[in-house]
């Protein structure tokens, strides 16, 4: 099946006003030695009912003595912060965690990374590899490699819909041959899908009728997106669509749509594919500048991150009705986001050398938007609003504090 986008023209809708607004004294997350206590927590935050808490990676540099007697030494570390924005308390789960997060279970429990190689236990060391890494919260911070491979590696990791404990995964390592593989966390154990090709990029996964991965066709060479919809079970290919024209494909939480996006330069428009009738729309009268999107999790529509040269903002958009609406526009650039697994809240922080974190409500239920100056944190490489496992109130409370 072949689905042709065009680029729109036109300017966006007129949205509606931005929610809240810049505090005079924002709240600050206290310094990572009394963070490290286990009794921290963040003064003057209003507490907000959320069942979420929001993980923080990023770097702190702390001077340690030089026994010469010459200037401090500088160190720098990379822990996992939990923020709760319930409590408003905060602890460091993971003492350092020196990867990128690229995936995180629905239960809370995993986290997957990827680290570089010298900071790996187990692996060659080699400055040029990496190390896919998985991390545990709920037993202790532990963290093991998964595998490791060299620099310019694309590894992608989507969790099973029916096992928190398994992911699926490629490496997509230059010059070699790359297969999707079923790993198991806990256990170790792996297990090559059996499909045909030898170079596959994961857009998402579909759990109805079958278990199965939407891929980049390994064997097609257009310049523009092929699917094939893979039986993760026995390899072979059950559905086919062919996207001229866009330039990005980004399945949705239960694989039901694809968004499709359009872009042209710093310009995109977005559109929806149907997998279970095979219709496909655009969105209509909606240009972007320089986007990110990120699936709801419970409803046919996406949030955008939109980028200009004088502003950031985040839209709602939903492909079913076609309604865009603003959920907050920000005098700033804006960095790493995330959405919570109930679509209660959306979390961000500031691209800013003293950045801030802001969970702003998505729901009626809550007003209040949270405002946390991330007290002597650079360089943000991940955020995410993480859920409990099934134990639920007794997890944060056991993590936040220690």
């Amino acid at each position: 099946m072949r689905i042709r986008y065009c680029l729109l023209a036109g300017l966006a809708l007129l949205l509606l006003a931005p929610v809240g607004a810049q505090e005079e004294a924002v709240p600050q997350i206290p310094s990572l030695e009394e963070v490290q206590t286990g009794r921290a927590r963040i003064d003057s935050l209003t507490p907000v009912n959320y069942g979420f808490a929001v993980g923080v990676v990023g770097e702190y540099a702390i001077e340690l003595d030089n026994a010469t007697g010459n200037a401090p030494v500088q160190q720098v570390k990379t822990p996992l912060v939990l923020i709760n924005p319930r409590t408003a308390g905060v602890g460091v789960y993971a003492r350092n965690f020196p990867a990128r997060v690229l995936a995180q279970s629905r239960d809370g429990e995993w986290l997957i990374g990827v680290a570089p190689s010298p900071s790996v236990e187990g692996s060659s060391g080699n400055r040029n590899n990496e190390c896919a890494v998985s991390l545990n919260l709920v037993q202790g911070g532990v963290i093991r490699m998964i595998e490791e491979f060299p620099l310019h590696s694309t590894f992608q990791a989507v969790f099973d819909p029916d096992d928190d404990n398994a992911i699926y995964y490629c490496v997509n390592e230059p010059a070699a041959v790359n297969k999707i593989i079923r790993y198991h966390l806990e256990s170790g154990d792996s297990k090559v899908v059996n499909a045909e090709g030898n170079r596959f990029y994961i857009y998402g996964l579909n759990d109805k009728p079958v278990k199965a991965a939407w891929v980049a066709d390994p064997l097609a060479s257009s310049d523009f997106p092929v699917a094939s919809l893979i039986d993760l079970k026995t390899g072979a290919a059950i559905d086919h669509a062919e996207f001229p024209g866009a330039t990005q494909l980004l399945a949705s939480p239960d694989g039901s749509m694809l968004l499709v996006v359009v872009t042209n330069s710093a310009e995109a428009s977005i559109g929806w594919y149907d997998i279970a009738t095979h219709k496909s729309g655009m969105v209509p009268g909606l240009v972007l500048t320089r986007p990110t999107f990120k699936w709801l999790n419970k409803s046919r529509a996406v949030i955008a991150r939109e980028s200009t040269t004088v502003r950031d903002r985040f839209l709602y958009i939903d492909l079913d009705t076609g309604e865009v609406r603003e959920l907050y526009n920000a005098m700033f650039k804006i960095g790493q986001w995330d959405i919570s697994d109930e679509d209660d809240a959306l979390a961000f922080v500031t691209a800013s050398a003293e950045p801030t974190l802001f969970v702003v409500p998505l729901t009626a239920d809550n007003k209040a938007v949270q405002q946390i100056r991330l007290t002597d944190v650079t360089n943000v490489s991940w955020i995410g609003c993480i859920d409990p496992p099934p134990s639920g109130k007794s997890w944060l409370e056991k993590l936040l504090p220690f």
